[in-house]
């Protein structure tokens, strides 16, 4: 399984790991500042390799006003499940520029789900899957769609969650093995 996966280290990431999932496994509320704090640093990791700025430089008269700004080109798509993601997402489109964000289901129907995607998904787009927790098979049929269908390249696609069940890893590594997946934790079933 050469599937690259990040398991995010940095001890403020592991901590907020560790409270999320600590709480969780015990069915308690966990605050929603959690989720925010953890989802901001798991998208900078993802995206910092991604994300070009332009320094601009304005001739003042006694001295030179240096601009930084993002590379208007770049655009964004997150794609999650807002019902379970949508603290770990809050913030993040405030930060990013040309971000849109599109909601799936996993009680939608296929088709429905890949109509929509159809309208969103452009050849420069960079893709980032939000989870909280890859337990389940559905984003493969996704990435299935996006690479075999609209012809998206794998380096254009990250995933992101705080947990990955090692089976599903597995199975994404066998059929996506140059695919990035950032995470804090493999968890094993």
């Amino acid at each position: 399984m050469p599937l690259n996966i990040y398991l995010m280290s940095h001890p403020i990431i592991k901590q907020l790991s560790y409270q999320i999932t600590k709480k969780e496994n015990n069915k308690q509320i966990v605050n929603h500042h959690h989720y925010k704090n953890i989802g901001i640093l798991l998208i900078y990791e993802t995206i910092r390799q991604w994300i070009e700025l332009q320094n601009i430089y304005i001739k003042q008269i006694h001295s030179i006003k240096e601009i930084c700004l993002f590379n208007e080109q770049e655009s964004y798509i997150i794609i999650t499940d807002l019902s379970e993601s949508y603290h770990m997402i809050s913030e993040i489109i405030l930060l990013l520029p040309n971000v849109s964000l599109h909601h799936i289901s996993l009680i939608e129907k296929e088709q429905v789900i890949y109509n929509n995607l159809n309208n969103l998904i452009t050849d420069d787009k960079k893709i980032i899957f939000i989870q909280k927790s890859l337990n389940n098979y559905f984003l493969i049929q996704i990435l299935d769609y996006l690479l075999s269908k609209k012809h998206v390249k794998i380096s254009q696609i990250k995933i992101i969650c705080i947990i990955c069940d090692n089976k599903i890893i597995e199975k994404i590594g066998y059929k996506y093995p140059n695919l990035n997946i950032y995470t804090t934790k493999i968890q094993k079933k």
